[in-house]
């Protein structure tokens, strides 16, 4: 998309890559106009590159069929309790790159849901949250335990720390029996303002990408009031492999399979 020099071409040229500017790409498309042409399971959708945490750094070749399948694993398992709609908004923080973020703006955007976008400072993503004031929050276990030390260090004496766990547990008690609510009395007294700093609207929440210490689990679910799904998976598998089966709020059990196991 940027402008780019003449060294860049001649890099491309030593690896057999030809670099275009978007804008001759775009020139092409309009000098070769073509009908659409609808994409078959087996097409190639995606290749996305991991990261290398365990090895080299790979593209994985994702087809439409691996995408749709997980994209109707994760409508399967959540449809009795909340099931996308077109009042739904996503805020978007995860790279753009990662296949976990680009699977649920895909299930929001099919849903006629809408899409924010951080500031790109992750200092700043409470403002942006109370300016968009989202619906679902895809997470990663780092942000979680940052909100959990933050709202632990404003408790700032013993006093306060015992009042907000002794209401953790009880809302935590009732998240257990499968209530999951932001109306109770706890939740005005306590946890309200919590709320209020991420839009006060969330109703789904979820985490991957590594495990999530039991402990700020089980205090977030209580403290947000609203659905908070551990998934785990990877590239390879278009993301998700399995997930959080609701109304078991065991932290760190993930029994649920996206799709199906042959």
């Amino acid at each position: 998309m940027d402008p780019f020099d003449h060294p860049l071409l001649e890099r491309g040229e030593k690896c057999g890559v030809k670099v275009q500017a978007l804008k001759d790409v775009e020139a092409l498309g309009r000098e070769h106009h073509r009908n659409p042409l609808p994409p078959q399971p087996d097409d190639l959708s995606i290749v996305c590159f991991t990261s290398g945490t365990t090895g080299d750094p790979k593209g994985v070749m994702l087809t439409h069929g691996n995408v749709v399948a997980d994209f109707s694993g994760f409508l399967k398992v959540t449809d009795k309790v909340i099931f996308p709609n077109q009042d739904d908004v996503l805020i978007s923080f995860l790279p753009l790159a990662h296949m976990f973020e680009r699977l649920i703006e895909s299930v929001v955007y099919c849903h006629g849901g809408r899409i924010g976008f951080f500031q790109g400072d992750i200092r700043l993503l409470s403002e942006d949250m109370k300016a968009l004031r989202p619906t679902i929050f895809p997470v990663v276990p780092r942000l979680l335990n940052r909100m959990y030390d933050k709202i632990f260090s404003q408790a700032n004496n013993p006093l306060k720390r015992c009042l907000l766990n002794f209401a953790a547990k009880r809302k935590g008690a009732e998240v257990q029996n499968g209530v999951i609510r932001s109306n109770s009395l706890w939740d005005k007294i306590f946890f309200s303002k919590i709320q209020a700093s991420l839009g006060g609207r969330l109703r789904m929440i979820v985490t991957g990408a590594a495990p999530t210490s039991p402990t700020v689990l089980g205090f977030l679910r209580a403290a947000l009031g609203c659905q908070v799904y551990e998934a785990y998976g990877q590239t390879e598998c278009t993301a998700g492999c399995t997930f959080t089966m609701p109304g078991d709020w065991t932290s760190g059990v993930m029994l649920e399979p996206l799709f199906p196991v042959t």
